[in-house]
Order: structure tokens, then C-alpha cells, then sequence
């Protein structure tokens, strides 16, 4: 049995036995977007990011300030350049050497979220949304209120005679237990792109099932973000507390639940200095305003982290900070390897020789690498070898966690339209 959040229309909830009703209005309702320019279509979501700043039921959910930053028109029209070149091509044949190009819509998007991060599923909703697919979105049980409270905030926002209901219309939230293997295979044979956000099993799970030979898959799985910072910010006591004071919101994010989350810093230099690091991290920790407190975890968590402070305060190659309670936790030593992530604000710092080293630990599973840097040119060559290895993005610390085109090595509006050309014949030239 499927439950549906919203049809497109309303927000009744109503349980359904298969999604053909649901997915029949939406492909209909999908044709009022061909009627909307993209200008108008951008103009409302720019419209959205301001009002969810101002809506006492969203204004609060943990990234909404970068939410609200990442849908603003301009950023937006940054993403479709980079996808495309411009957005005429989502509109109009656009020449490209000896044909017409335009960029169509794929149809039925399926969105399978996860539920480490709520608003995935809102970033890749609204993509999908600027080439004009319609959608139908598997969200978890736990994500479901304040994705809807999302969706109506976004219903809300107008632009002249056009407002986001008019652009929701082709959107449907639903939710069915993950063991209910029919309903999944029935969902995953209507979609014309499946966008995949999860851990191994669940990735596993949804891509082994059935769907149409022409779907496209675009899989964000599992992976591992950790952090460098070179010899000369560790020396450079006002550059390593800036470093510091951004790197503690990479780590408090979700509470490193997210791919973007790092879990070790590595940190060139001896280990006795990794104390400086260390310090200035604390005080990092001690500065982060009231509404920046630590969520409460489960017994497990508690437990995980118990051990690990623990093991390190045990053993004389290893040492650790922590603060009172659980709040947070910093693990030293300089064993060069990428730890199990313990989560929870729980963070290992490493001493290396060579920043170069990393590139031994380095696997395609890597995502994102956040950077503290003082050398330019050391940067971008490291960088080159990082990437050329498999790791998707290297950002500044304290924009790990910023979701940016490309994302996992994927441009993904690009694998939400078909390329559809037109060549005109001589007599027509």
C-alpha cells in the first residue's frame, strides 16, 4: 500500500495500491510547464528562497540559510550555464555547428531520498522542476512534515500571474515501506530518470530493480569527505583560527550524518602541532552560537563515541580533547588512514609529512575534500591529483556541505532532458 502526501493538487492524505492514477495527472499536468518560460519558472523559486527565511516553520530547518542562498535566481542561472552554456536551449533550438539543438524534458522523474539530510530531496525536486519534468518523490517516513511544509511555502510564492502550485502540479510526495519490493518495482518502471540519494543497501536495492531500457540513473551514493590543511596555515596562528572557525560548521552539519561531512583532518606538519590545531578547534567548538546545539543521539551513539575516547586516552601514540558530556570530540595521533566515521561532532585529526600521502588513501568513494591553504600553486597541483584519483570536490572549509554543480562529478540537469536535434536541409538554409 502507497501513501500519498501530495497528488499535484492537494495535500489529503490517501493510501493507493499502484501510482498509475497519481502518474497519469502528473504527466498531464506536466504540459502546463511547456507554457511556462524558464524566466518565470526562475523568478518563483527566487521568490521561494526568500520566503522560507521568513516562514516560522522553516526558517529553522538545520541549512535553510544556504537553501535560501542556493535558489536565489542568480545561483540558479549560474547552474544552468554551467549545464547548458544558456538557458535558451531549454526553450528554443539553439545552433550548434551544422544542427539545431534544444533540451527536452525526460518525462517522470523518481526520486528515491534519504534520510540523513531533509532537503535533498528539495534540491533535486527543483532542478528537475527548471526542465520542466514532473516528478513523483519516495521521501522518508521521519522527512515527510517538513517537506511538505517546504512544498507549501514554495506553493505559496507567486511571480505575476504565476505561482509554485502551478509548477508543483506535476509533483507527487509518496511514501511505502522500503520492504515493499511491488510498489517499489511498480514506481521504478513508470520513470523515465530515477535519482537515487542513499546509503550501499539502499542504492543496491533501487538500482538492481526493474525499470524502462531508456530510464536514466543518476545514483548519489555512499561516500567519505574528509579535510587537509597545509604546513603553512598551521603556523599562522590568525590563519588557522579563521581555518578553524569555518571547518567546526562543516562538522556540525547534520552531524556529520551527510556524504559532505568530514571526518578526519589531516594536517602537514609534526605531531606536536597538531596541539595548536586541536586548540583553536576547541575553541571553535566552545563559540558556536546557542542555536547551533548539539542534537541528541541515540544510546548507540553515545556508546560509539565512549569507546573511541576511550581507546585514544589508553593508548601513548594517541591522545584527545573532548568536552564535557558528548558535545564534542577531537582524536589526535598520526596513523595515516580514514577512520570510521564516529559522527556526532566527533572529529580525527591527523599529523602527516607530506600533504602528498593522501593520495594513497584515495578511492573513487571519496566525495568531497574541504582545504585550509596559505599555497596557491601547491593547491591546484595537489588538486589535479586528487581529482585525476576519483575525488569529486575540493572546497574551502566551511563550504563542504554547500551542494554545487557539479555534484558528484555529475552535471545533473543535463541527465534530466534528452538532447533532441533538428537539421535543416539545404533547400532550407
Amino acid at each position: 500500500m502507497i501513501k500519498v502526501f501530495f497528488d499535484g493538487e492537494d495535500y489529503e492524505i490517501k493510501e493507493i495500491n499502484n501510482l498509475d492514477s497519481i502518474s497519469k495527472k502528473i504527466m498531464e499536468n506536466r504540459k502546463k510547464l511547456d507554457l511556462i518560460p524558464i524566466s518565470s519558472i526562475l523568478e518563483v523559486i527566487n521568490q521561494f528562497s526568500q520566503n522560507i527565511l521568513k516562514n516560522p516553520k522553516t526558517q529553522n530547518i538545520e541549512g535553510i540559510a544556504f537553501l535560501s542562498q542556493w535558489f536565489r535566481k542568480s545561483n540558479l542561472e549560474k547552474i544552468i550555464n554551467t549545464n547548458f552554456g544558456n538557458k535558451e536551449i531549454l526553450e528554443n533550438y539553439v545552433q550548434i555547428e551544422n544542427k539545431m539543438i534544444i533540451a527536452q524534458p525526460k518525462g517522470l522523474v523518481g526520486h528515491w531520498i534519504a534520510g540523513n539530510v531533509i532537503t535533498l530531496g528539495i534540491f533535486s525536486l527543483i532542478q528537475s522542476i527548471l526542465v520542466r519534468d514532473a516528478n513523483i518523490l519516495r521521501v522518508p517516513k521521519n522527512s515527510i512534515p517538513l517537506v511538505l511544509e517546504l512544498l507549501k511555502t514554495f506553493g505559496e510564492s507567486e511571480y505575476k500571474d504565476i505561482n509554485g502550485y502551478d509548477l508543483l502540479s506535476s509533483t507527487s510526495i509518496i511514501y511505502y515501506p522500503k520492504e515493499d519490493k511491488k510498489s517499489n518495482e511498480e514506481f521504478s518502471l513508470l520513470c523515465d530518470a530515477r535519482i537515487i540519494w542513499g546509503g550501499e543497501e539502499s542504492v543496491n536495492a533501487i538500482s538492481n530493480t526493474p525499470k524502462k531500457e531508456t530510464c536514466e540513473d543518476v545514483i548519489f551514493g555512499p561516500k567519505y569527505s574528509f579535510s587537509i590543511i597545509d604546513a603553512e596555515t598551521v603556523v599562522n596562528k590568525e590563519a588557522l583560527k579563521k581555518a578553524m572557525s569555518n571547518f567546526v560548521y562543516d562538522i556540525i552539519f547534520s552531524e556529520q550524518d551527510s556524504c559532505t561531512s568530514p571526518q578526519v583532518l589531516f594536517c602537514e606538519g609534526e605531531y606536536s602541532q597538531l596541539d595548536k590545531v586541536a586548540d583553536e578547534l576547541e575553541t571553535a567548538f566552545k563559540n558556536l552560537p546557542k542555536k547551533y546545539e548539539k542534537r541528541n543521539i541515540s544510546m548507540s551513539q553515545a556508546s560509539n563515541i565512549l569507546k573511541i575516547r576511550s581507546e585514544y586516552a589508553l593508548e601513548n601514540d594517541k591522545d584527545l580533547l573532548i568536552s564535557f558530556g558528548n558535545y564534542w570530540t577531537i582524536l589526535k595521533d598520526k596513523e595515516m588512514k580514514l577512520e570510521e566515521p564516529i559522527k556526532s561532532r566527533t572529529i580525527f585529526i591527523k599529523s602527516c609529512s607530506d600533504l602528498y600521502d593522501i593520495l594513497n588513501l584515495i578511492t573513487p568513494k571519496i566525495q568531497t575534500i574541504g582545504y585550509m591553504f596559505q599555497n596557491k600553486e601547491k593547491l591546484i597541483d595537489i588538486s589535479k591529483k586528487l581529482n585525476l584519483k576519483g575525488v569529486s570536490r575540493i572546497v574551502p572549509v566551511g563550504q563542504m556541505n554547500y551542494y554545487d554543480a557539479p555534484w558528484d562529478g555529475k552535471l545533473l540537469l543535463t541527465r534530466l532532458i534528452n538532447f533532441n536535434s533538428l537539421k535543416l536541409s539545404s533547400n532550407l538554409e
